[in-house]
């Protein structure tokens, strides 16, 4: 059996058809001119590279199991380890110190308000903090001493905060 007639559905598919590839098309240049710029970044940062080799007497580049590439490899994960460390140091230290200055009865109303606030934002940078630390601290090679929130969460005198006491300024000491 023959067809007379075209079905009513034939011109709807194909204009759907072209759309999706011309969008496809749109999307595949712009994925190929980003995949361009992304080799000529990559070629001008090698002309670089190659360039400051020549310049500082560079006869061969370090291997992932050559002993310096390793030693800067630990290097930066200690200097990372660290990093996280004072900064989540120093979120508890401010959290302990506006904790102190809450509770002084001196105090009014809108102060205590103001300083619980504040509080609030602190206890969710101290989590991101925990978070980086105990990433970092497991890094290294013997990993450190994680953290838990809870623990974090209850401390009340620096005295009971144990990273304070292995880092290079030894905070449980000052007053």
């Amino acid at each position: 059996m023959f067809m007379i007639a075209t079905p009513s559905e034939y011109g709807t598919s194909t204009t759907l058809h072209v759309e999706t590839y011309s969008s496809e098309l749109s999307k595949t240049r712009r994925i190929e001119t980003e995949q361009q710029y992304a080799d000529e970044q990559r070629q001008m940062i090698l002309k670089e590279v190659v360039e400051m080799e020549v310049k500082f007497c560079i006869t061969t580049r370090w291997q992932p199991s050559s002993p310096k590439y390793i030693n800067a490899v630990q290097y930066l994960g200690q200097c990372k380890y660290e990093k996280a460390l004072d900064h989540l140091q120093k979120l508890v230290v401010q959290r302990l110190f506006e904790l102190h200055k809450m509770n002084q009865p001196q105090n009014g109303y809108q102060m205590r308000t103001h300083i619980a606030k504040a509080l609030q934002k602190r206890i969710k940078a101290i989590q991101r903090a925990v978070k980086m630390y105990n990433a970092t601290a497991s890094a290294l090679d013997p990993p450190r001493l994680m953290i838990d929130w809870n623990s974090v969460l209850h401390y009340k005198f620096l005295e009971e905060f144990p990273l304070l006491q292995n880092t290079s300024q030894d905070l449980t000491g000052k007053r």
